[in-house]
């Protein structure tokens, strides 16, 4: 095994990162299980986002086209405001009865084919 799988395989020494990354990546590796991958072979020390785009430390600019970043973006006010107002009213999931959990299953499934009935979240 090369260790090509390993996401802890990064050596800190080599990698083109300044000398903050390599103190948050020891950090990381003793705290943070293998499983939780990084990506490239020199990780990118991401410090914040705006739209569908991260920056680093050094302000170089990324775009990052995974998951659900192209349609919401980073930072985004709306969805930042929705996640406070919901946390400011209660903290919790699906065990419970709860009319809003229901309204957005149910706008969810509005615009999904009949043939699903149901979400899960």
């Amino acid at each position: 095994d090369d260790g090509a799988t390993d996401p802890h395989r990064f050596d800190v020494q080599e990698a083109a990162v300044s000398a903050e990354a390599r103190s948050i990546w020891r950090k990381r590796k003793a705290v943070l299980p293998k499983n939780l991958s990084l990506l490239f072979d020199d990780p990118l020390h991401i410090t914040r986002g705006s739209g569908c785009f991260l920056f680093d430390g050094d302000g170089n600019k990324y775009f990052d086209g995974a998951a659900n970043v192209p349609t919401v973006g980073h930072s985004n006010p709306r969805v930042a405001n929705a996640v406070n107002r919901a946390l400011l009213s209660l903290n919790t999931n699906t065990r419970y009865i709860r009319s809003d959990i229901v309204d957005y299953a149910s706008d969810l499934l509005a615009t999904f084919p009949q043939e699903l009935e149901v979400v899960f979240f």
